[in-house]
């Protein structure tokens, strides 16, 4: 997406807007949440859902807060850190994949 001209921000900000549905959509779902009531509360078309609760299982709730701590930490570096956009965006697409807990494991 880089190659094709999408700015490390734009990326940034898609990343951001997935990982916080995919929060929302955990916490409702584990309050008994149907997914059309997080449909309908969230303001979300069905397949975003659907797609949202699948992926959301892969996460702990802890991991899901962690990943958006470190979005929200690198929308700040990404507007003026020492390190290029592009290749701090591909160093946060690195640890977002991290399986364990990244507490601690990014700069």
């Amino acid at each position: 997406m880089l190659r094709d001209g999408q700015s490390p921000l734009a990326l940034l900000s898609h990343l951001t807007r997935h990982f916080r549905n995919m929060a929302q959509v955990q916490a409702l779902s584990k309050r008994g949440e149907s997914q059309k009531s997080i449909q309908t509360a969230l303001g979300l078309h069905p397949f975003v859902v659907k797609k949202a609760l699948q992926q959301s299982r892969r996460f702990t709730t802890q991991q899901l807060a962690q990943r958006l701590k470190l979005l929200a930490e690198n929308d700040r570096k990404l507007k003026g850190g020492p390190v290029g956009a592009n290749l701090q965006l591909e160093l946060l697409i690195s640890s977002l994949c991290e399986v364990r807990s990244i507490k601690g494991k990014y700069p």
